[in-house]
């Protein structure tokens, strides 16, 4: 998971005071990530080291890719579901890391930049307020949506991460706590966000079976839809019928071979 931070933009034209949610990438923060790529956990100490070798190889590329080949770039490809499915990137904020030596116990300007690799990037995303996750619903002694919602809530949360795949994104994080309940009072119905986009992947140069076979093992409709459904009736006793998209069906029978003992 990444730091966030809720902050308060103040628009001049408009005179009016808005929330965001600011929210931190990078090696030292992105803890999940770090996870997934077998790195070892931030800590000052890997922060001195790492800083030490990277002045002494200033061309040498860091262990794990650039946030802005991660969440920002999938933002970029949703940028049609913004502000509908998922949060609205209002923008990228950089803090240039520029005070530093060559010896990384010491602070100071440096004649040596780390080429970027040592800036802090965050993302300045829309505030969902009042909401819920889509896990509350099963974990919670008194379920934050009633019952007769829940059928239609989880099928929205199944939908757009449907949408985000027809977009050659996979995410492997899509899961019913990244995903953000709220009430609409202009509709009255509650709406569903998806979040964190961490952990996708996004298809450049695949080949179109590779592509497929690695689609069919994230299953992001299952990961929603069916585990949902098993959730509630082990926990409220039902209130949720998964039913799998025809293109999950067809990537299932495609591969059923991968999933034989």
């Amino acid at each position: 998971m990444s730091q966030v931070l809720l902050v308060r933009l103040d628009d001049p034209v408009e005179e009016n005071r808005y929330k965001a949610i600011l929210k931190i990438y990078g090696r030292r923060f992105m803890s999940t990530s770090r996870r997934y790529y077998k790195q070892s956990e931030w800590s000052p100490s890997l922060e001195r080291l790492y800083r030490k070798f990277a002045l002494q190889h200033p061309r040498s590329q860091p262990d794990f890719p650039r946030p802005e080949d991660g969440q920002l770039e999938v933002y970029r490809r949703l940028s049609e579901l913004q502000g509908k499915d998922v949060p609205r990137l209002y923008g990228r904020i950089e803090l240039l890391d520029t005070y530093h030596s060559h010896d990384p116990f010491q602070m100071g300007p440096s004649p040596r930049p780390l080429n970027g690799f040592s800036d802090i990037l965050s993302g300045l995303l829309q505030y969902i307020p009042n909401a819920f996750t889509l896990q509350d619903i099963w974990k919670e002694d008194i379920p934050p949506a009633p019952r007769e919602a829940w059928q239609y809530i989880i099928d929205d949360a199944v939908r757009i991460v449907c949408l985000i795949r027809d977009r050659e994104i996979i995410n492997r994080d899509a899961r019913p706590w990244n995903i953000l309940v709220y009430w609409d009072a202009v509709t009255s119905m509650y709406k569903v966000f998806a979040i964190d986009f961490a952990m996708c992947e996004i298809c450049k140069d695949e080949l179109e079976l590779q592509w497929r076979k690695k689609q069919v093992w994230s299953n992001e409709e299952d990961a929603i839809g069916e585990f949902m459904e098993a959730r509630l009736k082990r926990n409220q006793g039902g209130g949720y019928e998964f039913t799998r998209s025809g293109y999950s069906k067809q990537l299932l029978e495609e591969f059923q071979y991968l999933f034989n003992d």
